[in-house]
């Protein structure tokens, strides 16, 4: 699916499914608009989904939490959700806007390059806004930990969710900044190059618990940045992609590949020689998976650990044996590119087509054709049997939809307002939608 922004269209009907599936599901006028129930807390970013614990009652041996990412596990996809409020955007197309929307509990804060926004999170009402040059917010803390100005006018900021209240440690050179344990850690840039420092708390003028030099000469603000500490260690993605160990900022990996989606990092070496996905959700520590040569990370995937990957190489997809290697079935379609694996279903995108494949078989369910409207984009959220997508109409409309994994059919469509998603936040039984103009608030049943 590209990146934000990036939304190739192909039209989405479903072929080959069976007979109580050949058409979606109707969902007909929205229902009446229930009240807003309390958001529960989420301070993740945005295409942000919880991960799934696995909890044994009555035992004494409590299993490893198992990985998963892009999937909720309290809101019922497969029902229409009601829509709670919607507030119009400024057209957010910009690339340097870099929009993000995060939950809190009764607040939804959204930001772009200079401004953070505060909305009630009951009603939509705007409450407080807090502006700065080249402010940029690291959003999994609350109050909020943020960057703002340049050069020697840059600052660490602390933006309180509730008010918008600031406070201001000025740091001069900070390009972004993020904390672990009360310090710290920030990409700065100093006179021989870019460095990763940490900081004892939050003191920049004293001497830093360590410093690591990782862009010797390079000047500028980065671009689609990464800074972030997960099970003590510091991702960083700037002009390539680099991990630190928390402690003691040795490099551990150099010069690789370093990027985020929601609910996951992925850390891969260079060369395409492979590398590893961390869960950046849940409350307890999940082992990384190890991600192959040429390897797919799926932005919704309930079994990231399966013994069957996926690898994209030379154009076509290939589902492989993680412990031997031994191909399992290929895809032969263009540019195919796996983004769901929900229920032991996998969805895959081409340049033309949507397709349904059993996972340890490759066995095709269902595919598209030229009709029911057009996939614009993915929400990249899952649960169960249901994805959700963004549709577009012949006349250029976009719809929220529940997309049937076993069927390809549409559960259901809900109008929205902009021509693409910039970041959608699952948190509880909601969801929060923010398009190029439109920022809403949706509700669904609760499982």
């Amino acid at each position: 699916m590209g990146a934000p922004g990036d939304y190739d269209e192909f039209t989405l009907a479903a072929e080959n499914v069976p007979a109580e599936a050949d058409s979606p599901v109707d969902a007909g006028e929205p229902g009446p608009r229930l009240r807003p129930s309390p958001v529960t807390t989420s301070s993740a970013p945005a295409w942000v989904a919880a991960a799934v614990s696995l909890i044994v009652v009555g035992v004494l041996t409590v299993p490893p939490t198992q990985p998963a990412w892009g999937v909720v596990a309290e809101a019922d996809l497969a029902q229409a959700p009601d829509e709670v409020w919607s507030v119009p955007m400024p057209n957010l197309t910009s690339w340097l806007d870099t929009p993000r929307v995060a939950v809190f509990e009764d607040r939804v804060v959204v930001g772009t390059w200079s401004t953070v926004t505060g909305y009630d999170a009951a009603d939509g009402r705007a409450i407080w806004s807090v502006s700065e040059p080249g402010m940029t917010c690291a959003w999994e803390f609350e109050p909020l930990l943020c960057r703002a100005g340049r050069d020697v006018d840059a600052a660490i900021l602390r933006v309180d969710v509730a008010d918008g209240t600031v406070s201001r440690t000025p740091m001069p050179g900070a390009l972004l900044v993020t904390q672990t344990d009360g310090d710290i850690i920030a990409l700065r840039q100093d006179a021989d190059g870019q460095r990763v420092v940490r900081l004892q708390g939050s003191d920049p003028l004293a001497e830093p618990r360590w410093s690591t030099l990782i862009g010797p000469g390079l000047r500028g603000e980065p671009y689609a940045p990464v800074l972030r500490v997960v099970d003590g260690e510091v991702f960083v993605s700037v002009f390539a992609g680099f991990v630190l160990d928390a402690e003691t900022g040795e490099i551990r990996l150099d010069r690789g590949f370093v990027y985020e989606l929601p609910g996951v990092i992925v850390a891969l070496e260079s060369g395409n020689s492979g590398g590893r996905q961390v869960v950046t959700d849940g409350e307890t520590s999940v082992e990384p998976v190890p991600i192959a040569p040429y390897g797919v990370t799926m932005p919704v995937d309930d079994d990231p650990d399966s013994d069957v990957v996926f690898q994209v190489r030379g154009g076509t997809l290939d589902a492989l044996t993680r412990t031997t290697g031994e191909p399992l079935w290929s895809l032969p379609q263009a540019y195919p590119y796996p983004f769901a694996r929900l229920d032991g279903r996998v969805l895959v995108y081409t340049d033309s087509a949507l397709f349904g494949l059993v996972e340890q078989t490759g066995e095709q369910i269902w595919t598209t054709s030229a009709s029911r409207g057009r996939l614009a984009w993915c929400a990249c959220v899952g649960a169960g049997d249901t994805v959700l997508v963004g549709i577009s109409d012949a006349d250029g409309g976009t719809s929220l939809a529940g997309l049937d994994t076993a069927t390809g059919a549409l559960r259901w469509r809900m109008p929205t307002v902009g021509d693409y998603p910039l970041d959608v936040a699952p948190t509880g039984d909601h969801l929060v939608l923010l398009t190029n103009t439109s920022l809403t608030m949706w509700r669904f049943e609760s499982e």
